[in-house]
């Protein structure tokens, strides 16, 4: 996560000490123009430049929105923070190549990671203030592509490209996009490439189209004028093969006049051969028509079998569908039979029920005597039993006067048992916080817990805690997430752990790790809540590395993943996310110049460590992706040393012992009062006793007479229900009932015996009918036969009528080939036709024939050459063509050469005040740094391409000047010779805005200082271009004015705390109104 927050130059604290005048003056000690509010007016920004950027899980933001001043921006932040995310952000927004930035290639790698989707947002002012160009670029991960919005309406890449364009923006100029992997690319820049470069960032561009247009002309004329030589040259040597040709000629027109008599033969033989096609085409159609005819036969005998084929198939339909309708009443009689019956059997069933009723009833009317007499007796004996019963004496008061006394004394011992769950309580409590501290003190003793504690002070507050939680929860998981990784790594060199704590970092050493994909969805919440972080790793493929005897020998010792004692998981997680594969230790009895070796020629390393230094090498993005190494002091590790103090574990003992007197006390307090309260149970359960023993004699007594008085009311009502009971009656209601079920049983029976009549009848009509149906189908089978005999010989004849209609046309197109090769080589005129009459009627072609006395006068006439004349003649239309087109093109390249130098002059004029212009400037800039520089333009001459502009410097007082030169000059002053370059070009060029990447990497702090002060008086001119630089740091005792914005970018972990307290303070520096993040 990045938090950008924006402030202005004079509410931003450089030192503790100083601070920045909050009203800036010039070098003449006038006040220069102050803004107030903390933003700016539309119409401060030129056309196209940067007023607005919204990111949205773009690189290393999630969410951030910065605001750019018009003129000089400064972003601030340390490496790493995503600086440079924002320079990507210009280029993917403005629809420039990805391959300008040097990093990723695809536009995938662009969205934040772990996020499917994410956008950039330019907002550009546009011609008018009050309408700005809004360009927004969507992106999708899985979709690998995007889109483009231009002020919300979806658009081309082509039409970004056409409006930016519009604006001047050139994001593939070094003069106006500098990235930060780029500078070197900007000093190796050839001087015929920076002219070039130039052109297109002054203006708008027209100086670089001239110069286009003259070495594309100049490329073209060279050409022309090679090809005016060359036909010339041509052109004499075919003079000279025409001289020598023409004896050649002469002979061979002789021979030709000698063929043409040769050739009237065969022109004769065309027509002849005419002649013989066109019989055999003729035979051919008389062929064709005999097969017509047998087809037309054939279809007149299929045409008479046809209708009565037809009747027949109606016939069969008909059949069909009678037979049809005779199943379909068949059916219905089965099932009016199986209806029929299923009466009978019910009928059936019922008339059994109803008899076995009649004789329940009957049985019943039969023993009703005996019933009522048993009910009278069992009444009597009941009664009896009543009378009986003695009723106890009455015991009420006394009993009012045991639970009186009942309730007092359980009053007492519910207040005990109050007392000792309160104590009970207590005590539990006082068990809980003394394993709690015992189990901290043991902590205090392991090296786990020291690491845990150590974690602690660095940093992450929760870290014991949320452990703690952690460990709670291993039973949800599929397998076990161990961490953190400070504590799964068992190291006892010493300069071994510094080296792991500097390449690993505080933060992934507090990290835990997931080996199943499912745990992690479910630890995100618990990483949420103690704000952790944990890596998944569902399959640990690590294998322990070779150091062989090549890096032996370039004092390599071990990879850094050897260099401690861990599980396979936290290896392969370690070098996954800190690439301790590729890090090297080396031996720290090695020299220096030892170490600088092994740094230079160990390829695939990136980082390398020796006791007192860190070696990193970073290889460019860009151009030849030049190498460069930086290096840095290693600090001893904090972590792995750490433990816990003597005072915190005294303490701790000191609790214990207070926790446990407080349990003893509470224990014997307990053990007393269960005592008590046993006692009082014991009293309590005597007088319940008592109590139950009073009033067992009257419960007993009512009881028995309840039991005895329900006894004798159920006995009373089935006496009564018996003597109401008249079977008699019902006796003679289910005999009537028998009568009408018998005249049922007997039409179910009759209307049975006529369903088994209809049903033979249906069966009858429905065989007569399959019957009928299988002769009809019997006939049209036998007519169908007859009918596909004949139609299939009259479809077999149809292929044999089309072969012969398709040689009957070969022939006939083989005829009109002849005939019209005939008429096109031998046209009939009258003269042709006597001098064939003359001929020989039938020419042979040649059928042992005899030499023909002009064949042989012909052949008489040799010539080294059969082709002399074709030759002779192809050489005069060449050489004829040739003249024509060079006097064409001698006159237009006369032409083109004026053109050239009238364009020529024109560019010259525009080009060297502009140049002159630049080397001012550049002089003036190198002066105020102390050192010399020129800016010169080399005259090619009419070699366009050859043309150049160079940078002269001179950093030092004993050298001569000299060109800029990426071999010769230093890291930092080749930074410095470029931004005062592009400083010069401020005031000349029509690009709306500027980047620089980290232009100060590798100057000295006095050049880095002289560079900011130009930069912030160049801002500071009405007529500045919007620039933004990029620094990890900006300088103190500067004088820093309204025209410069800083934009400060801070990332981590704690960032929310951290952007909290940065509000709180722009709040208190900036009063009259509020500051966005």
């Amino acid at each position: 996560m990045s938090v950008l927050v924006k402030r202005s130059a004079e509410h931003l604290d450089l030192d503790e000490d100083e601070t920045i005048d909050a009203t800036p003056v010039d070098a003449n000690g006038n006040a220069q123009r102050a803004r107030t509010g903390s933003r700016h007016h539309p119409s401060e920004y030129k056309p196209g430049a940067v007023m607005k950027v919204r990111l949205h899980n773009f690189m290393t933001y999630s969410d951030v929105e910065m605001e750019p001043g018009p003129r000089l921006n400064v972003i601030l932040g340390p490496n790493g923070t995503g600086k440079s995310s924002f320079v990507c952000a210009l280029a993917m927004g403005l629809a420039a190549p990805t391959k300008i930035l040097g990093r990723a290639d695809k536009v995938a790698e662009y969205v934040k990671r772990g996020e499917e989707k994410g956008w950039c947002e330019i907002t550009l002012r546009g011609e008018r203030p009050d309408k700005p160009l809004v360009v927004r670029r969507e992106m999708s991960r899985s979709a690998g592509s995007g889109r483009y919005l231009i002020n919300g309406y979806p658009v081309g890449v082509e039409r970004v490209k056409a409006e930016i364009k519009k604006l001047g923006c050139q994001l593939d100029n070094l003069c106006q996009f500098l990235p930060q992997d780029r500078v070197v690319a900007f000093a190796q820049l050839k001087p015929t490439e920076l002219l070039l470069e130039t052109e297109k960032a002054i203006g708008d561009g027209h100086l670089f189209n001239e110069h286009e247009w003259l070495i594309n002309e100049k490329k073209a004329i060279a050409d022309l004028e090679r090809e005016v030589a060359a036909k010339e040259a041509r052109i004499e040597k075919l003079n000279k093969e025409v001289e020598n040709m023409e004896r050649d000629v002469a002979r061979f027109n002789e021979r030709n006049e000698l063929l043409e008599k040769v050739e009237e033969y065969k022109l004769k033989r065309l027509w002849i051969d005419f002649e013989d096609k066109r019989k055999v085409w003729k035979d051919a159609q008389a062929e064709l028509l005999k097969i017509n005819e047998q087809i037309k036969q054939l279809h007149a005998d299929a045409s008479e079998h046809k209708v009565p084929m037809d009747k027949a198939a109606v016939a069969k339909e008909e059949a069909k569908k009678a037979h049809m309708v005779a199943s379909r009443a068949l059916v219905a009689a089965l099932k009016e039979k199986k209806k029929r019956l299923q009466g009978v059997y019910n009928s059936e069933t019922e008339h059994s029920v109803l008899n076995d009723k009649i004789n329940s009833k009957e049985k019943e009317e039969r023993e009703k005597g005996k019933r009522t007499r048993d009910r009278e007796r069992a009444i009597a004996d009941i009664e009896d039993q009543l009378a009986g019963l003695v009723e106890p004496p009455d015991i009420s008061a006394e009993r009012t006067k045991a639970l009186r006394e009942k309730k007092a004394h359980n009053d007492v011992v519910v207040s005990l048992e109050t007392k000792h769950d309160i104590l009970k309580d207590k005590s539990h409590r006082h068990g809980f916080q003394l394993k709690d501290l015992e189990a901290k003190l043991a902590g205090f003793q392991s090296e786990r817990q020291q690491r845990l504690v150590a974690l602690q002070r660095a940093g992450h507050n929760q870290i014991i805690e949320a452990d703690r939680a952690l460990q709670n929860m291993q039973n949800q998981f599929h397998k076990p997430v161990i961490g953190p990784i400070l504590t799964l790594i068992k190291c006892d060199n010493i300069n071994h752990r510094k080296y792991l704590e500097a390449q690993i970092g505080k933060r992934f050493l507090a990290a835990y790790i997931t080996q199943d994909d499912r745990d992690r969805s479910k630890l995100q919440e618990w990483t949420k809540r103690w704000q952790t972080t944990a890596v998944n790793m569902p399959s640990a493929r690590y294998e322990e590395p070779i150091i062989d005897q090549r890096l032996k020998s370039l004092g390599i010792t071990h990879r850094l993943d050897q260099c401690f004692e861990a599980d396979a998981v936290v290896k392969a997680a370690l070098c996954d996310m800190n690439q301790l594969n590729i890090t090297f230790v080396i031996d720290p009895k090695a020299s220096q110049d030892v170490v600088d070796r092994a740094v230079t020629e160990v390829q695939d390393g990136k980082i390398f460590y020796t006791p007192s230094t860190r070696y990193t090498k970073i290889q460019s993005r860009y151009g030849r992706r030049e190498t460069t190494t930086s290096s840095s002091p290693t600090r001893d590790s904090t972590l792995f040393s750490s433990g816990s103090s003597t005072e915190d574990e005294q303490n701790l003992k000191r609790d214990i012992q207070i926790v446990q007197e407080q349990k003893a006390a509470c224990d014997r307090e307990l053990n007393q009062l269960k005592a008590e309260l046993a006692d009082g149970r014991k009293k309590l359960e005597a007088f319940t006793s008592r109590i139950n023993n009073m009033g067992s004699e009257m419960a007993k007594y009512l009881a028995e007479k309840n039991r005895f008085n329900t006894q004798l009311k159920a006995q009373q009502n089935a006496l009564e229900r018996l003597r109401q009971q008249d079977v008699g009656k019902e006796i003679e209601t289910l005999k009537r009932d028998m009568a009408k079920i018998l005249e049922k049983r007997s039409k179910e029976t009759c209307a049975y015996a006529d369903a088994v009549t209809a049903c033979c009848e249906a069966r009858a009509a429905e065989t007569t009918a399959l019957l009928h149906a299988k002769q009809c189908d019997a006939l049209y089978k036998y007519l169908k036969e007859l009918y596909d005999s004949e139609t299939q010989q009259a479809r077999d004849l149809v292929d044999t009528q089309n072969a012969q209609k398709e040689k009957t046309l070969a022939l006939k197109r083989v005829c009109a080939l002849a005939k019209r090769e005939a008429e096109e080589k031998a046209p009939l005129d009258e003269e042709r036709k006597k001098r064939f009459f003359e001929m020989p009627q039938e020419i042979e072609p040649y059928p042992n024939p005899e030499p023909r006395p002009e064949e042989g006068q012909e052949d008489e006439i040799m010539c080294p050459n059969d082709m002399v004349l074709q030759d002779f003649r192809d050489r005069q239309e060449e050489r004829n063509r040739l003249r024509d087109d060079l006097t064409t093109k001698g006159g237009n390249l006369s032409e083109r050469l004026e053109v050239i130098e009238t364009k020529k002059q024109a560019w010259l004029a525009a080009l060297r005040p502009l140049v002159d212009k630049i080397n001012d400037n550049f002089k003036n800039n190198f002066a105020s740094i102390g050192c010399a520089g020129e800016v010169k333009l080399h005259d090619a001459g009419d070699r366009f391409e050859e043309w150049e502009l160079q940078i002269w410097v001179k950093f030092r007082a004993v050298t001569d000047m000299h060109i800029l030169d990426a071999h010769r000059q230093s890291g930092g002053e080749r930074s410095v010779s470029t931004m005062l370059y592009l400083i010069s070009l401020q005031e000349l060029t029509s690009a709306p805005f500027r980047v620089v990447d980290e232009i100060n990497q590798g100057m000295d702090p006095i050049n880095e200082r002289k560079i900011f002060k130009r930069m912030t008086k160049a801002a500071s001119s009405s007529e500045a271009t919007q620039t933004f630089l990029l620094t990890p740091k900006l300088l103190n005792n500067l004088q820093y004015t309204e025209d410069c914005t800083v934009l400060c970018i801070f990332n981590g972990p704690w960032i929310a705390k951290m952007a909290k307290r940065w509000r709180e303070m722009q709040r208190a520096l900036q009063p009259g109104g509020p500051v966005t993040p």
